[in-house]
């Protein structure tokens, strides 16, 4: 593959970036400086040995797009699934944390190694695989007892939280049995012996086989399951040779297969040295501490055949031709990476430019994350660690990190691009609350250390439930309450809807301002189901910050990210360079044939790979991004019909279920729903409720279609099982404003609906009562015998719903449709207008 195409993979990353890494992207500077010079074209010489590739790649959307929707059967999107994954809130991307799969116990070094190994047999994939093999044995000799330990910490979780899972099944066993006094008490209130004996037993059998239900299909699984980890933690766990557990072999070897097979695609499927760039991004995510960098590069450096393409010449002289200890080569890192952040006016020169020059490594990191570092009204959010450690317990710190980010909103300065702490000092907050950001800035606020720190401040508070050991903040809003009074003092009122009008007044600053705290539902009634939306005002600006709480975690999301206007500048500017074609050959099988399925005749011009490659490279976990993709797609004469459909239908699979989506989705697909739209595929199979319901609705607003006949049939057939009251209104909306057709085959269908719809009038909700009533009196009263008997259905219902329409305007405008439609002669209807008149 053309080397330029690795620049615009990742150049375009950046117009929406997602997570933040472990250490801040401005430490890029400090160890950019040791490499070779870049004045040509990316990635020059061992530029792609850079840890700031890592950087790149971390913060851009592509990993974890790869990982989600990447194409199953590829080497690639299994390597990234053997690194990364998805915390259990199916947001949160991060860094394998799961001691069974190898990747998780890998240390910078390890990384380093594996890179070099790479380096040195990319294109021979037999002496590949014996490098990595030899790795692996070295690497589990060095580790067995972090392995072992691992292994054993992951059993003895396992077994706690299916400990506490099966404790919860047992309450609910136990509150059936309690029932059973309840009902020797209320003997008395029954007179009749006899109904009271068929009474107590008939509860008596109830409470008996929902016991029996519950032992049966949840209790005994789960004795099962903690007999099956106890085995595993001592059959396996304590062996003193290599680790044998079973689970754990199998992913040592996918992760070894899938490797291989991965640097196996590059240059056809994939750009080159991406399986370098993803190993690099995992050590990004991983990394806490500057020195883990020169650990990596020591791995790659002491791996490395040709150990003269990786620095520049000034450091190669340092290091000499002989071989170095470890130390040596540490002492001469650390004389030359001297610390130093981005250039702040470097950034905005850049961003100034008409061309920018970005075929400069550190230039194209400073131009794309410089944007969150100087310009951004809030840095990105701290996400969950698994990991958190306070008094010897380790646990998942999702209340700990939902907390934390709601102070960084209040507290971070944007101009100074740092927490002010005279906030806290000024509403008297905790001290050690006050230190912890004193501490930690935003070089330091994403490492583990950082969720250690605070997880020891809101650690052990008086009242407050904790899931074990006194840390680990239990779930609920009524109990977050409480830990942010031990933080910010006292809130007043004797709720939780109380108390947070309590902090919002708390807030009500010069410098930031609570101005709104607005939940989706009563918060004193739905302690753990819940979404807050908190409005912050910081001087002229306004920002708004979700706090949605689960019955079993805690997740805070940040606006979205504003735009950086300097990617789009850029990104326009390198649309109008001239190329060869190769470049967008590669850059369409690596978009489209990989994360969007098997398209090998896909064809399109540059102009518009870019735009669609824009849209792509954004967040695809948010429903707007791939809604705006099928929208240019249908608009598109370009594109052929058959990559089209196969585009669209890929994207379908990636749309929520929640109506809105669905609804955008079907809306935007327009008439090419009769080519997307088979019953009979896979992929359409197994619809809820809400899908059904939006494609019959998409299907109905278009016009007739011959091409599909098969449509028609599926809505007859599944028009009757609809539950969704709401959707039953829309639904017959759309039926009554379509002409009754002439085409025999379609009228045979119409009248199927029309019999649904007189059986589902009477059930429909206000919301749609008013608009089917004009709709109904606008239609002309049909003269075929076929459709005549349902209008007179119709009218009666019609009589009947009148009544209920409370609405002055409403009334009004019915009164307009009676007075203008003319009285029919017809003496089935002449009655209901004489009823109307009345």
């Amino acid at each position: 593959m053309n080397k330029i195409v690795i620049k615009f993979l990742l150049l375009f990353c950046f117009i929406s970036t997602t997570i933040s890494g472990e250490l801040s992207v401005t430490y890029i500077k400090t160890f950019q400086n040791v490499f070779k010079p870049e004045n040509s074209v990316l990635p020059a010489e061992s530029n792609h040995l850079s840890p700031t590739w890592g950087a790149i790649l971390w913060h851009s959307p592509f990993l974890e797009n790869l990982y989600r929707y990447g194409n199953q059967n590829h080497g690639m999107v299994k390597l990234a699934q053997e690194l990364f994954f998805l915390h259990h809130d199916n947001v949160t991307f991060d860094a394998t944390y799961l001691p069974t799969k190898i990747a998780s116990h890998f240390e910078p070094q390890d990384i380093g190694i594996l890179i070099g190994i790479i380096e040195n047999h990319r294109s021979n994939p037999q002496i590949l695989k014996t490098e990595l093999d030899s790795f692996i044995v070295a690497f589990e000799l060095n580790n067995t007892l972090k392995i072992k330990e691992g292994l054993k910490q992951y059993f003895d979780n396992a077994i706690k939280k299916t400990k506490k899972e099966m404790s919860l099944v047992l309450d609910n066993v136990e509150s059936l049995i309690a029932q059973d006094a309840k009902i020797t008490k209320l003997k008395s209130e029954l007179k009749d012996p006899n109904l009271k004996k068929r009474w107590i037993q008939s509860k008596k059998d109830l409470i008996a086989r929902e016991s029996k239900l519950l032992i049966k299909s949840k209790i005994d699984p789960l004795k099962v399951k903690i007999g099956l980890l106890t085995k595993l933690k001592k059959d396996e766990v304590s062996k003193r040779d290599i680790i044998a557990d079973p689970a754990y072999q199998k992913f040592k070897t996918s992760f070894i297969d899938s490797l291989i097979k991965a640097i196996q695609e590059e240059n056809h499927i994939y750009p080159t040295y991406l399986t370098t760039y993803i190993l690099l991004a995992l050590h990004w995510k991983k990394s806490n501490h500057p020195n883990d960098f020169i650990d990596l590069l020591w791995g790659i450096y002491s791996t490395l055949n040709n150990k003269s393409i990786l620095f520049n010449n000034n450091i190669n002289s340092k290091l000499g031709q002989t071989s170095l200890t470890k130390e040596q080569f540490i002492s001469i890192m650390q004389q030359n990476m001297n610390a130093q952040g981005f250039d702040q006016t470097k950034y905005f020169n850049l961003t100034k430019s008409i061309s920018p020059d970005i075929n400069n490594l550190e230039n194209l990191a400073i131009s794309y994350l410089g944007f969150h570092v100087f310009e951004n009204l809030l840095p990105d959010a701290v996400t969950m660690s698994l990991a958190t450690l306070v008094r010897e317990t380790v646990f998942p710190d999702c209340a700990e990190t939902s907390l934390l980010n709601l102070f960084i909103a209040l507290i971070f300065d944007p101009q100074t691009r740092n927490f002010d702490t005279s906030i806290l000092e000024q509403i008297g907050a905790k001290q050690q609350l006050i230190d912890f950001f004193k501490t930690h800035d935003l070089s330091n606020i994403y490492t583990q250390q950082a969720h250690n720190s605070l997880a020891r401040v809101v650690s052990n508070l008086e009242d407050v439930q904790y899931a074990y050991k006194k840390c680990e903040i239990d779930v609920g809003l009524k109990n977050m309450l409480l830990v942010i009074q031990h933080l910010v003092g006292k809130l007043d009122g004797e709720n939780s809807k109380a108390k947070l009008e309590s902090l919002k007044n708390k807030f009500t600053l010069d410098k930031v301002k609570i101005t709104d705290i607005e939940p989706n539902q009563d918060p004193n009634t739905n302690d753990k189901n819940l979404t807050l939306n908190i409005t912050i005002q910081k001087k002229a600006t306004e920002l708004i910050i979700k706090w949605i709480f689960y019955p079993e975690e805690f997740v805070m999301e940040y606006p979205p990210k504003a735009e950086n206007l300097f990617s789009l500048k850029s990104f326009d500017f390198f649309k109008s360079q001239k190329f060869t074609t190769n470049p967008y050959q590669d850059l369409k099988l690596v978009f489209f044939l990989n994360l969007f399925g098997g398209l090998d005749g896909l064809k399109l011009d540059v102009p518009l790979l870019y735009k669609y490659f824009s849209y792509f490279m954004q967040n695809l976990r948010i429903p707007e991004n791939t809604i705006k993709l099928v929208k240019i797609l249908v608009k598109d004469s370009k594109i052929s019909d058959e990559i089209k459909i196969n585009l669209i239908r890929n994207i379908y699979s990636k749309i929520p279920n929640d109506e809105y989506s669905q609804n955008a989705f079907w809306d935007n697909v327009e008439f090419h729903i009769f080519k997307v739209f088979y019953p009979s595929l896979e992929i359409f199979k197994n619809l809820t409720d809400t899908s059904k319901c939006s494609i019959i609705s998409a299907l109905l607003k278009q016009p007739f279609n011959h091409s599909n006949p098969e449509v028609y049939k599926w809505i007859k057939n599944t028009l009757p099982s609809s539950t969704l009251k709401d959707a039953k209104g829309s639904i017959i909306r759309n039926i009554l404003v379509k002409p009754i057709p002439q085409d025999a085959e379609f009228k045979s269908t119409f009248i199927n609906f029309y019999q649904w719809i007189k059986g589902t009038l009477p059930y429909i909700t206000n919301d749609y009562k008013f608009e089917i009533i004009k709709i109904i009196l606008a239609k002309p009263i049909p003269q075929d015998p076929e459709f005549n008997p349902f209008f007179i259905n119709f009218y009666q219902w019609i009589k009947g719903a009148l009544p209920t329409v409370t609405n002055d305007y409403n009334k009004f405008e019915i009164i307009g449709n009676i007075l203008a439609k003319p009285i029919p002669q017809d003496p089935e209807f002449n009655p209901f207008f004489i009823n109307f008149y009345d």
